[in-house]
């Protein structure tokens, strides 16, 4: 019994811990994995918490508009402090999600409540189980 407790504890602590959005879900297909993966994104951007953030981009993040994974972290820590994201509203009613071996997509995300509205998409790839952020367009 204390094992099967402390075997508990430790996948837990693991889950937890990890970079990353893990996608250890029985009988979830991709689809839905990329989708929980966006709602712990949205979480992170709203609660304007960019140590969540870099555990969710790839090292290989790049966008042709903003760059790097650094980069763009830098501009994310910038409109935080300018207080562009204490009344931003993430849209992700009409998603679009395309999902390719260990490749996805998730177009239609809308974020208002900012100087400006902006639509875009996000990349995401699979890595040893766990999804992230590898890219962003406009």
């Amino acid at each position: 019994m204390k094992n099967a407790a402390f075997l508990m504890l430790l996948v837990f602590s693991i889950v937890i811990l990890s970079p990353g959005c893990q996608t250890v879900h029985y009988g979830a297909d991709e689809p839905d994995l990329v989708l929980e993966c966006l709602d712990v994104w949205k979480e992170a951007i709203l609660s304007k918490d960019i140590e969540k953030l870099r555990s969710l981009y790839s090292a290989d993040f790049f966008s042709s508009e903003y760059g790097n994974r650094d980069q763009m972290l830098s501009i994310l820590e910038n409109a935080i402090a300018q207080g562009y994201l204490d009344t931003a509203q993430i849209d992700t009613s009409s998603l679009v999600v395309t999902v390719i071996s260990h490749q996805a997509t998730v177009s239609n995300i809308t974020v208002s409540g900012i100087p400006d509205i902006y639509r875009f998409t996000l990349i995401l790839k699979e890595v040893d189980g766990a999804w992230y952020v590898s890219g962003f367009e406009r």
